[in-house]
Order: C-alpha cells, then structure tokens, then sequence
C-alpha cells in the first residue's frame, strides 16, 4: 500500500508541475470528495454496519411483537363471539390457530 501510495503521490506531483493536472476549483472539489469517500468507507464502515444490524434486529422484534398483539386480539374477538354464541362455525378453526402458537 505505501509503495503505491508512494508512486501515486509523487505521478500527481510530476503532472502537476509538468501543468498536465491543474487544480482548478473543480479539481480540488473531486480530490476533496473523493478523500472524503475513501476514508470515511476506511474508517466508520464497521460502525456504519453495526448500527444498520443493531436497527434491523429491533425492526424484526417490533413486526414480531406487532403481529403477536394482532393475533391474540383476534383470537379473543373470535372467542368473545364464540361464546355470545354469534359464531359457533369457526370454534375448530380457532382451537387450530390456539395450537400452533
């Protein structure tokens, strides 16, 4: 890495002075980009991909937690009309959804 560093460092020097790079305002903007780029990929990737695993853990916990309260609210709605005795039809069906949670 340093001796391509190296060899870089000194063919930009070289074409600069040769006036075949010249540092214009766009020039400097691009190397300026393009270093900000570089090191913040060098230096906060694995903060960057820590904080996107930590936010899609708790995503996957809140839809499981969503959908856990959605189904025992209809569980209870369905058993609250199984008992007023509306709808006697679906007691098998839900004694199946009670089993498999």
């Amino acid at each position: 890495m340093n001796v391509k560093f190296l060899t870089l460092s000194a063919a930009i020097l070289i074409a600069s002075f040769l006036e075949l790079i010249v540092f214009n305002e766009e020039v400097l903007l691009a190397l300026c980009f393009i270093s900000f780029v570089f090191f913040s990929y060098c230096f906060l990737a694995d903060n960057v991909t820590s904080i996107f695993t930590e936010r899609a853990g708790k995503f996957k916990l809140d839809i499981a937690v969503a959908f856990d309260n959605k189904l025992t609210l209809i569980i209870e709605t369905v058993n609250g009309l199984v008992h007023e005795k509306k709808l006697t039809r679906f007691v098998g069906f839900i004694d199946i959804i009670q089993n498999n949670t």
